[in-house]
């Protein structure tokens, strides 16, 4: 199982890549599921994306009470979404230093000579196969305020504090 982990920076919306890893040798359903919620522990986790194939994973999430969203027609939009993905990688999406296989993986992918519109040895690709469903399934990106420096920000809700003050006292 590929698992990525990615947050929002809220003032720039940007996206980074924050933990990509490999689950395997549990054969359990429900140890996977575990491992999995182990692994959001301590996040703030807003949207849960799965891969649509894997529907006993979806049905025994939600069984748990956990929802995820999938990415639609993913074997014949297969282009799409790498170009997707590709879009976004550097101008909105970034990974961050904890990601070695992750970005060994995007490195090391190519397109089947043979097979038109599949990924060579795309089986090996879990953590990739994960990233380009992540992109597939995030919010459109949205209009964003330019960031502003800190002091700017704190100046700024005084004013507002203080004029809250005034109009209190009103």
């Amino acid at each position: 199982l590929g698992y990525v982990l990615a947050a929002e920076d809220p003032k720039t919306g940007f996206w980074y890549i924050v933990k990509a890893l490999y689950k395997e040798g549990i054969k359990d359903p429900n140890a996977l599921f575990d491992a999995v919620m182990k692994e959001d522990a301590g996040y703030n986790i807003i949207r849960r994306v799965c891969d649509p194939h894997e529907t006993w994973f979806m049905g025994l999430s939600s069984a748990k009470g956990v929802t995820h969203v999938a990415p639609v027609d993913k074997a014949n939009r297969r282009g799409e979404m790498v170009a997707n993905l590709q879009k976004r990688l550097g101008s909105t999406l970034f990974l961050t230093p904890g990601c070695p296989e992750l970005r060994q993986e995007l490195l090391g992918a190519q397109w089947s000579e043979t097979t038109e519109g599949k990924i060579a040895n795309s089986s090996k690709y879990h953590q990739l196969d994960s990233t380009l469903y992540l992109v597939d399934c995030l919010p459109p990106v949205s209009q964003t305020t330019a960031s502003v420096a800190w002091w700017t920000e704190v100046r700024e809700n005084d004013r507002k504090w203080r004029a809250s003050q005034e109009e209190a006292k009103r």
